[in-house]
């Protein structure tokens, strides 16, 4: 039969269920990071070499 489920059942209602788009969000996060990660070193290593620098310090 017909359950008329209130408030209250959100306990029972919400097992189970994994909120929406979390895991897409975290990867999207993590790959966002490690690309600005990624321009920054470069960026770095740039910089180093328009000075004259041994870039190969950076690299430990």
């Amino acid at each position: 039969g017909f359950v008329n489920y209130t408030p209250q059942d959100h306990a029972l209602l919400m097992t189970g269920v994994a909120p929406s788009g979390s895991s897409k969000t975290k990867a999207r996060r993590e790959r966002e990071a490690a690309e600005r990660q990624r321009e920054f070193r470069e960026r770095l290593e740039r910089m180093v070499q328009a000075v004259g620098g041994d870039v190969g310090v950076l690299h430990v």
